[in-house]
């Protein structure tokens, strides 16, 4: 080959590939801004990880983003749709794989391209996304802001009326919601030609301050009495914290016993014992208290390696460890759920480093820590 054919073919952009179907599974192109918290643009449109709140990723751990990719997941609900009329009547879908199951991507970062492609629809929906980004700017590049521009295009003999709507849930305060009385605002806002919706969160006051506290759970008993347990990582029952593994360090439990999805599970290493799964929940019992205090451990897996309070089936409050195998003080708000029942559900379901959960006495309480 020729030094010119070389430098031709160096210089060549190629055709991106595009991918479709089960390819989209694991698409996560960084977008969002330089500097501005992890967001990632999923193969069907979607907006997923949000690194916001000051969350921590559990893929940043033991460089587990290469042997276990993360699912496309959010911590609070947004998307778009789009409805289209014409001669057909009206029908609406998400702008995502659940509306078109044939959508596919093709990235070349900063920018996608999405094509939302149905043969039988004649209004043809592409997306163009991109994150500002400008080589040697790097103010320019640092704007914390996603574009969207979507497209329709009809390529019917008939006119078509097409609308794209999106929603966003309120994403202050994600973890603090769960922690204190909070009200959430939004309020629309219009400014030099844009229009949106800001977010806030204004402190709460909770009610029938000052009472006793109860005692749910103290663990101080050799079994799980009261409680159902799954699989093996629990153990038969609290474990003592002096027979823990010595690796673990120094629990900071109240008493002799704990619930520890590690030192309870069965194998003679700490991967062994990673990998053991289960879980324990609770019998029902009345909210009658402000909050639900505990000390929690282990690692930070939101959804599968947790403590979650579950009223009327649905999660009312979660919460995680931080890496951490001491015991440190959480508190979940319930006050809106006074006089309702509710279950406390603890859950490992997580088979890597850090695949374990510890939780100590869990009372419910009118005194909470003050936060910032």
């Amino acid at each position: 080959m020729s030094a010119e054919a070389e430098r031709e073919d160096l210089s060549d952009r190629g055709t991106p590939s595009r991918f479709r179907g089960e390819e989209l599974k694991f698409v996560g192109m960084p977008i969002g801004g330089i500097g501005c918290g992890q967001l990632y643009l999923g193969g069907d449109g979607r907006l997923w990880l949000w690194d916001v709140d000051n969350r921590t990723a559990p893929a940043n751990i033991n460089d587990l983003h290469f042997t276990r990719p993360p699912l496309p997941s959010s911590p609070f609900e947004h998307g778009f749709a789009v409805r289209v009329t014409d001669g057909d009547g009206e029908r609406a879908r998400w702008l995502d794989a659940r509306g078109f199951p044939e959508v596919t991507f093709a990235g070349r970062p900063p920018a996608a391209e999405i094509d939302y492609a149905d043969p039988g629809e004649p209004v043809r929906i592409a997306l163009n996304a991109c994150s500002p980004f400008v080589p040697t700017e790097i103010d320019d590049s640092s704007y914390p802001a996603v574009f969207l521009d979507y497209t329709a295009t009809n390529t019917g003999t008939t006119t078509a009326e097409v609308e794209v709507a999106g929603f966003l849930a309120n994403p202050v305060c994600l973890t603090s919601r769960h922690t204190r009385p909070l009200r959430l605002r939004s309020r629309e806002f219009a400014f030099d030609g844009a229009a949106g919706v800001q977010f806030t969160a204004a402190e709460g006051a909770p009610e029938n301050p000052g009472r006793a506290d109860i005692v749910l759970e103290d663990w101080e008993k050799p079994d799980y009495a009261g409680w159902s347990v799954t699989g093996d990582a629990f153990g038969s029952g609290p474990v003592r914290t002096l027979d823990r593994p010595g690796y673990q360090g120094e629990a900071g439990a109240f008493g002799m016993r704990m619930a520890d999805s590690h030192a309870s599970a069965p194998g003679d290493d700490a991967g062994a014992r990673d990998r053991a799964t289960g879980s324990l929940r609770s019998e029902p019992f009345r909210i009658e208290r402000n909050y639900l205090r505990f000390r929690l451990s282990g690692g930070n897996y939101p959804g599968t390696c947790c403590l979650n309070v579950v009223v009327g089936g649905a999660v009312v409050g979660t919460a995680t460890g931080s890496f951490s195998d001491r015991l440190a003080d959480r508190v979940l708000y319930l006050g809106p759920w006074q006089g309702e029942d509710a279950v406390i559900e603890i859950i490992d379901a997580e088979t890597g480093p850090w695949g374990h959960v510890g939780v100590d006495q869990l009372r419910l309480t009118d005194h909470a820590p003050a936060q910032p």
